[in-house]
């Protein structure tokens, strides 16, 4: 059955930062407790869980950043024992230290309830045929879509490594309606399609999803023109971890952070001060509901801006 609840997704700004609140310091708590990193990090700083009273005191929290998960590689950032953890997943990371991080049985709950919102808001129902077609990379959120799929009832054609051309033949003989990518896997499938004189018509796609890199507003566009389909953009990182932190929906004028889920905010990539609404800065995030490995104050490295104003959807 559909796990998602509208009403928990749509709270008011009081309610969502009272929320957030309450997660943000169950989280410090937890991980000054149970990561020794943590507990020594807020404590150089002189700064207790319980001292972050209101979201704004969380800037005086140090930064972790990416060379943390080298140098505490594999599992010194887990606040969970080993026997509570359930899956390990690996991304390559930017050190010679893979970015090691786990689920327990809940994380992986909430992992399927994001996705399932994001393809939720992309229209994607129990009527669909969802194909995912990712490169080995990106196999683990290849696994997460094809849990967040089924979780809505969708059809789901599993991540399986196949070259473009067998893609194509699944694409069009298994009458495939959503098809999970990235921007340069879709545009090689596009031109293919045409080399192979196959008209889009012929096929029941309708609606792409693009993830794992941003599309410049071109590609997006020559997409939805050739393949007559609608894109949406979907942000997730692999050290989060996982797709769908962040989706498009039908306004299509920024993108949704799942709040509820995660504490965003916007620094000055220099000096890591906070920037003035709708300023563009560096992204840092922190989980608020994940029990086996916990981030805060993450330092993505992207690049964004909060966007002024409710979204008119």
């Amino acid at each position: 059955m559909p796990i998602r609840n509208p009403d928990l997704e749509c709270l008011d700004l009081e309610e969502r930062a009272q929320q957030q609140l309450e997660r943000l310091q169950s989280t410090l708590n937890r991980a000054f407790k149970n990561v020794p990193f943590y507990r020594n990090q807020l404590m150089e700083h002189r700064i207790a869980p319980q001292q972050i009273e209101n979201l704004a005191d969380l800037a005086d929290v140090p930064f972790t950043d990416r060379d943390h998960f080298s140098e505490h590689y594999p599992y010194g950032l887990f606040a969970v024992p080993l026997r509570d953890v359930v899956r390990i997943h690996t991304a390559r990371g930017t050190s010679l230290n893979p970015v090691v991080s786990g689920y327990t049985k809940q994380d992986l709950v909430i992992r399927r309830e994001l996705v399932a919102r994001a393809l939720a808001a992309a229209g994607v129902s129990g009527l669909d045929i969802l194909q995912i077609h990712l490169d080995v990379g990106l196999t683990n959120w290849g696994r997460e879509y094809k849990d967040g799929a089924e979780a809505i009832e969708a059809g789901v054609i599993p991540l399986t490594i196949l070259p473009p051309e067998k893609q194509l033949m699944i694409l069009k003989d298994y009458r495939t309606s959503v098809l999970v990518t990235t921007p340069s896997a879709a545009a090689e499938l596009m031109d293919l399609l045409f080399q192979v004189n196959l008209n889009p018509n012929q096929l029941a796609l309708k609606t792409l999803i693009l993830v794992g890199e941003v599309p410049a507003p071109e590609t997006a566009a020559q997409l939805e023109e050739r393949l007559h389909v609608r894109t949406w953009v979907h942000y997730g990182l692999s050290e989060v971890p996982g797709p769908a932190l962040a989706f498009e929906c039908e306004e299509r004028t920024g993108l949704h952070l799942s709040e509820d889920h995660f504490l965003a905010e916007v620094v000055d990539a220099g000096e890591g001060r906070s920037v003035g609404e709708g300023e563009a800065g560096e992204l840092v995030l922190t989980t608020l509901t994940t029990r086996a490995f916990p981030l805060i104050r993450y330092r993505t490295g992207d690049r964004v801006r909060f966007l002024e104003g409710p979204c008119p959807c």
